[in-house]
């Protein structure tokens, strides 16, 4: 995204389209928070790919350090959920992730026609409740039943690279058939965590990895426009029209600064002051030839003192 929130490359991203995360949280922390590194949503529905989604977002700077626009990817939830359902947890067992609200981001199996395997539903047993917010990394425990009302033994651990926390859980009428496969059930639980930690693991540093490639192309486009903008006889710009009426001047090159003796920060959010430099006869058919312009959708061109 740019600066703005505007979405301007991607993949299935029409810039025509005008798609903007202005109003996502992960824009509105990392554009005041550039600094904050990753930053993992919880799930959300997309804008363009029209699905539950996670959003993994960094914000990047343009040249002078300020805040220049995000650069993010996403992971559905349902890929979510397939990585869960390749662990066999037994027939009444599952395997679990949630936010750090203990809000639902996936399940296997999946609780059909219940809200409580609704995407963002709360429901969990007393005892899973009680020890996240004990604060403890991970922990062991025998639950009173879920979401379903299954009771299980189940483990809980805090994933380091994202705010997410992984459940598995082995069914008590599963484990307890027989004693002799209690440890067999036991150790599935085990390495089970273990697989799906290391597999989360590794999804998360390559977003991590394809993020920060990104964030580099872009700053590289960047300061590549930036110097050619510089070196181009007469005054780059971007001239916007607001739904009001009014004028801005997104960007303009340092070359204002000769032709009209103003800073680019100047008319960033406002042109008047461009304008006032303007012969006042030459003011309203300026004006006019902007309004023709945006009425028509042309090219502007207009000569003035």
């Amino acid at each position: 995204t740019d600066r703005d929130g505007y979405v301007i490359v991607g993949n299935q991203v029409d810039k025509q389209d005008k798609v903007s995360a202005a109003d996502r949280d992960y824009f509105k922390v990392l554009s005041q928070q550039p600094d904050m590194g990753l930053y993992v949503s919880k799930p959300l529905a997309g804008k363009i790919i029209k699905i539950p989604m996670i959003v993994f977002a960094r914000a990047f700077k343009d040249p002078a350090g300020r805040f220049a626009g995000l650069v993010y990817g996403i992971i559905s939830v349902e890929h979510f959920r397939h990585l869960l359902s390749r662990f066999q947890m037994g027939p009444h067992g599952s395997v679990i992730l949630r936010d750090l609200d203990l809000g639902l981001i996936a399940r296997a199996p999946a609780i059909a026609n219940d809200p409580a395997g609704q995407i963002g539903n709360q429901q969990v047993s007393p005892e899973l409740r009680s020890g996240v917010a004990s604060g403890v990394q991970a922990a062991t425990m025998l639950n009173s039943g879920g979401g379903d009302g299954v009771q299980r033994t189940i483990t809980f651990h805090r994933l380091a690279k994202a705010p997410m926390i992984v459940i598995a859980g082995l069914a008590t009428q599963d484990y307890l058939e027989t004693w002799n496969r209690e440890l067999s059930k036991a150790a599935t639980v085990v390495l089970g965590f273990l697989a799906l930690s290391v597999l989360f693991a590794y999804s998360l540093l390559r977003m991590i990895q394809r993020g920060k490639a990104l964030e580099l192309a872009h700053e590289t486009a960047l300061n590549r426009l930036l110097k050619i903008a510089s070196r181009l006889p007469g005054m780059v710009f971007e001239f916007q029209m607001a739904s009001d009426g009014t004028f801005s001047f997104p960007y303009a090159s340092d070359a204002i600064r000769d032709i009209y003796r103003l800073d680019p920060e100047t008319v960033h959010r406002d042109a008047n002051a461009v304008f006032e430099v303007f012969h006042p006869e030459d003011v309203e058919s300026i004006r006019s030839s902007f309004m023709r312009s945006a009425d028509e959708l042309t090219l502007w061109q207009h000569e003035y003192r």
